[in-house]
């Protein structure tokens, strides 16, 4: 349901206080413990199972953490934080892929008010190296939400610049498609200002690859009818040809969904 926004507001409305946030009030004092946790309680064995080039030993470990996490929940932070950080520069099959992801998500969900904030940008670090595996994205798109919602939205998309800068065509396009989930479900709670967005998105409608060109013009469709007219002025720099594109895409937002045209057009990203 799409909610009515003010066109002279250059911010999105006064944030709502996110549920995460309400059960958070001790989120500053724990900033920084979850690393301290992880290398003070995990054991060599479990390490050199996680570490292991072989699947089933991968699997094995995880299962142990989950294992533990049932006796002592109070480490589900430390958990999140060893699993990103253990699994990075890390790829397997589909199957652990999607096993290393949900474990992260699971105990971010079950232990949400104690997600420490080195914990959360591990898990943030990980999911943008991750971002262009298109099996693992609700799970990736899950926990970037959460960290959107408990820390920054604004963090989260200044961390993710790496991604909508990218070389290669795929990582643009996947940032794009998040930003545009973004955008279409938390723009009423999101720290985000106007101009950090257009700074974003402007320079993809330009963009030599045409997926990025048709997600970014989807952006600029979502920020018109998040901040009305106005926002068209912040494209006037870009080619005419561009501009007639976007007021095209502006017109017709109406009734396709931009993540529907991005799936219709690109069923298997590479």
């Amino acid at each position: 349901s799409e909610r009515e926004h003010s066109p002279q507001r250059e911010k999105y409305p006064e944030r709502k206080s996110s549920p995460l946030r309400q059960r958070s009030p001790l989120r500053k004092s724990i900033s920084s413990s979850s690393s301290i946790i992880w290398t003070q309680w995990v054991p060599n064995e479990l390490v050199s199972k996680m570490m292991s080039s072989k699947w089933q030993d991968v699997m094995e470990a995880l299962e142990e953490l989950q294992s533990e996490f049932e006796l002592d929940h109070s480490k589900g932070s430390a958990f999140v934080y060893g699993i990103a950080v253990t699994f990075s520069g890390k790829t397997f099959t589909p199957k652990v892929m999607l096993k290393i992801i949900r474990s992260m998500l699971f105990y971010i969900q079950e232990e949400s008010a104690s997600i420490t904030e080195d914990a959360y940008s591990a898990a943030i670090l990980y999911g943008i190296e991750k971002i262009a595996d298109p099996h693992i994205e609700k799970e990736l798109f899950l926990i970037f939400d959460m960290y959107g919602s408990s820390i920054s939205y604004a963090s989260l998309l200044e961390k993710m610049a790496p991604v909508f800068n990218g070389k290669s065509k795929t990582l643009p396009q996947r940032g794009l498609v998040y930003l545009n989930h973004l955008l279409n479900n938390y723009a009423p709670e999101m720290d985000i200002t106007k101009e950090m967005l257009i700074e974003i998105v402007r320079p993809l409608c330009s963009h030599p690859d045409n997926t990025v060109r048709i997600l970014a013009f989807d952006s600029v469709a979502i920020l018109h009818r998040l901040f009305g007219e106005q926002i068209i002025s912040e494209f006037h720099s870009l080619i005419r040809p561009i501009q007639d594109e976007i007021r095209k895409r502006i017109e017709s937002n109406r009734t396709i969904s931009p993540t529907s045209r991005y799936k219709s057009q690109n069923s298997s990203p590479r």
